[in-house]
């Protein structure tokens, strides 16, 4: 079954189709791999993944479906699969409301910012981790963290509110 997807704002075709006990899955690339589901501890999967003369990989991704969306933290980076045209899942930041979202489920490993201090674009607020894969959130822009939400240790949902930050006066002129 080829299905079109979103997947970080671009629009994918991917077949997939169950072949025994595993998937077989047609990449925009032409390539098809095989995936196969090893082991499942909650949200955190591990899979066997296999492509035509190479040796199988083994991965581990977290996994969470959240209003109609397959959202995949892998390596630190959360993928969001969702069908065209459709609201983003987690809202993200913008300079009207700097809301920042647990992009998975996990526990917060390190909070690396204060309520007051002031970020750069990219700097790192927090990280989360679910069994291994780890989530960073960073800040979308320029500005003062005006809300912390969470601390180190704790469990959040995803989708869960983490940070709120306020554009810097540069930042919102824009």
């Amino acid at each position: 079954m080829r299905s079109e997807y979103e997947i970080l704002g671009e629009r994918v075709h991917l077949g997939a189709e169950m072949d025994g006990d595993e998937w077989r899955v047609d990449l925009p690339t032409g390539e098809a791999v095989r995936v196969k589901l090893i082991a499942a501890q909650g949200s955190v999967m591990q899979l066997r993944v296999t492509s035509d003369g190479e040796q199988a990989r083994q991965f581990e991704a977290a996994v969470a479906e959240v209003d109609g969306e397959l959202n995949v933290s892998f390596e630190g980076r959360v993928y969001r699969f969702g069908q065209p045209n459709r609201s983003e899942a987690f809202p993200r930041a913008s300079s009207s409301s700097g809301a920042l979202h647990a992009p998975m489920l996990g526990v917060v490993t390190d909070v690396a910012v204060g309520v007051g201090d002031r970020v750069a674009q990219g700097d790192r607020i927090l990280v989360l981790e679910a069994m291994k894969v780890i989530a960073t959130v960073e800040a979308p822009f320029a500005g003062r963290v005006t809300s912390l939400c969470v601390a180190k240790g704790d469990r959040v949902a995803a989708g869960t509110l983490v940070a709120v930050i306020e554009a810097s006066r540069e930042e919102a002129s824009n």
